[in-house]
């Protein structure tokens, strides 16, 4: 939780605007239903919209794409105006400050419980994990591997832990997640000349892929390796 030295300064701005153009948090909360009604959506109650808005003022995590457009809409401000661009998305997990992996209110709250307790992973949490490891892919192909590698471990870490605790119809799919990683990191650590980690990084690929019965991913990382070599 942030102290009020700590918070940072979009969360300051949305609570010193909230304020003077609307009054209290739930008359934010109710702000925000009435504007997202007007564009014909819905959201979540009002007694779970002021929880995610006292959220936001602490700056406990940023608010995704969707809410950020509202507020401003609700307080008649320019979003560049109420939310600074340099200010960076803050996510559950290590991650590289991208709008399109920001998680909304009821998302956060999923990857937050589910690392908590890595048995409570979910598939909304899950497809998450797999849009960050598909945009930071995309991210790698214009900034290079050297920014990325290390959030990228981190994340692997994550899904390492959810891979040693899932059971059911989601352990495969973790698992094979958890491959893609490790696959990825290889190959990063291959753009950065690292040779003895893409190599360490291929062979637990390679593990994983055996794990789950998945030919491809094994064959793929073994001829990585041999082009490696």
């Amino acid at each position: 939780m942030s102290t009020a030295a700590s918070t940072p300064e979009w969360a300051a701005i949305l609570r010193a605007e909230r304020k003077a153009r609307v009054g209290s948090v739930a008359d934010m909360a109710r702000q925000l239903r009435n504007v997202a009604q007007e564009q014909g959506t819905q959201l979540p109650t009002l007694a779970d919209l002021t929880r995610t808005i006292r959220g936001w003022e602490r700056g406990d995590h940023y608010p995704s794409e969707r809410y950020r457009l509202l507020c401003a809409r609700a307080l008649e401000m320019a979003e560049a105006d109420l939310f600074p661009p340099e200010q960076a998305t803050v996510v559950p997990v290590p991650a590289f400050p991208l709008a399109s992996i920001a998680p909304d209110p009821d998302l956060f709250q999923r990857i937050t419980k589910a690392i908590e307790q890595p048995t409570r992973l979910d598939a909304v949490t899950l497809d998450w994990l797999a849009t960050c490891l598909a945009e930071h892919r995309k991210v790698e192909d214009s900034i290079g591997s050297r920014p990325l590698i290390g959030v990228v471990r981190q994340q692997l870490g994550v899904v390492a832990d959810f891979a040693n605790s899932a059971r059911g119809p989601l352990a495969e799919r973790i698992v094979d997640l958890a491959a893609q990683y490790a696959q990825f990191i290889a190959w990063m650590s291959l753009d950065i000349d690292d040779q003895p980690a893409a190599l360490a990084w291929y062979d637990r690929a390679h593990d994983w892929a055996l794990e789950i019965g998945d030919a491809n991913m094994a064959t793929t990382t073994l001829s990585m390796k041999a082009h490696q070599a």
